[in-house]
C-alpha cells in the first residue's frame, strides 16, 4: 500500500483488509423499521452489499414493528447501540414525535425515512427528496410549469410534492383513497386534492403521473388498479412509479398502452441510499454502487 492510501485510510480496489485491520474497525449496526412489508424491501441486501464492497464494517437488518410498539422501537434504537435506521411505510410520519431533532427538509415535508443516532440523540432526515430529484435528472425531465398528478398521501407523497413544488411544477394534483388526508397534505405543502371519482377530469391534463403508493400490481390493490386502467392521460410525458421490481406493473402497462416514458424507483432508491449512508458513516459512495447491488438482487 502506498503512502497516500495509508494516510487516507482508503484501500485500493482488490485489496482485502487483514483480520487485524478488521478487528480494529468498529462495527456499526443499522436497521429498517416497517410493518410486514419491511421484509420485501431490498434495503438490507443493498446496504449490506455496498458496505462490504466499500470495506465498511457494518450490519443492516429489517425489523417488523407493530404500530402500538413504535415508541418502544424508537427507544430501542439507542438501547441496542444502533448508529442509524431507515423508516418505511407506514411509519414515516408517525415516527417524528420520537425524534430529538429534525433536518430542515424533514420539518417541511413532515415525514422521515432516515434516522442518525449519536450519543442517544435521534435526528430524523428525509432523503426521499434527493432520490426523486436525481430520478428526474436521470431521464432529463424538468417538471417546471408542467401539470402533475401524484397518487398517494403518505410520507413518500409528501416528499414528491415537496420536490415538485421546488421544481415549480404547476398545478399539482394529489389523489388518494382518503380524500381528507389528501386535503391535509396539500394544505401543508401545496397542490390541489382530487377525489378518486374525479380522476379522469384531471388525468388528461397532466404531463407527469407519479405513484407513491405501495400498489403497483392488480393483486396488491384491485380497486386502485381499476381506476388506473380506466384513466386516459392523453398529454402525459412520463409515468413514474416509486416501487421497483414489480412484474405486470399497472403503471408500466399504462405507459406502454399510451406510448409514454416509464421509470421505476431504482434510481431514486440508489441516490437516497447514497445520501443515507453518508449521513450514517461520513463516507460517500457513488450511487452507481447501489444500483449495481440492486441489479444483483
Amino acid at each position: 500500500m502506498n503512502d497516500s492510501n495509508k494516510d487516507s485510510g482508503k484501500f485500493p480496489m482488490g485489496r482485502r483488509k487483514t483480520d487485524h485491520e478488521k478487528i480494529k474497525t468498529p462495527v456499526n449496526s443499522f436497521c429498517i423499521l416497517g410493518d410486514e412489508r419491511v421484509f420485501k424491501a431490498k434495503s438490507a441486501t443493498m446496504f449490506t452489499a455496498v458496505m462490504r464492497n466499500a470495506y465498511l464494517n457494518g450490519a443492516y437488518v429489517p425489523y417488523q414493528v407493530h404500530p402500538r410498539h413504535l415508541g418502544e422501537a424508537m427507544k430501542a434504537l439507542n438501547i441496542l447501540n444502533m448508529a442509524g435506521a431507515n423508516v418505511t411505510s407506514p411509519y414515516k410520519e408517525s415516527a417524528i414525535p420520537w425524534m430529538d431533532e429534525l433536518s430542515e427538509a424533514a420539518q417541511i415535508i413532515g415525514s422521515i425515512n432516515t434516522i442518525v443516532i449519536k450519543k442517544d440523540h435521534r435526528k430524523g432526515y428525509n432523503t426521499n427528496a434527493i432520490g426523486i430529484t436525481h430520478a428526474f435528472k436521470s431521464v432529463d425531465f424538468n417538471p417546471a410549469n408542467k401539470p402533475a398528478l401524484v397518487f398517494g398521501t403518505g410520507g413518500a407523497a409528501r416528499a414528491v410534492v415537496f420536490v415538485l413544488k421546488w421544481f415549480k411544477a404547476e398545478p399539482i394534483f394529489v389523489v388518494g383513497r382518503d380524500y381528507a388526508k389528501s386535503q391535509r397534505l396539500v394544505k401543508k405543502l401545496g397542490g390541489e386534492a382530487i377525489a378518486l371519482e374525479d380522476l379522469n377530469q384531471v388525468a388528461n391534463k397532466v404531463k407527469l403521473i407519479f405513484n407513491t403508493t405501495s400498489v403497483s400490481t392488480a393483486e396488491e390493490g384491485p380497486d386502485l388498479a381499476g381506476f388506473v386502467q380506466n384513466i386516459v392521460p392523453k398529454n402525459c410525458d412520463l409515468i413514474f412509479d416509486l416501487n421497483y421490481h414489480k412484474p405486470n406493473n399497472i403503471w408500466q402497462n399504462l405507459a406502454q398502452k399510451h406510448d409514454f416514458q416509464f421509470r421505476d424507483g431504482l434510481i431514486a432508491l440508489a441516490h437516497q441510499g447514497s445520501q443515507t449512508l453518508a449521513l450514517w458513516t461520513g463516507t460517500t459512495i457513488d450511487p452507481k454502487e447501489f444500483l449495481m447491488a440492486l441489479s444483483a438482487i
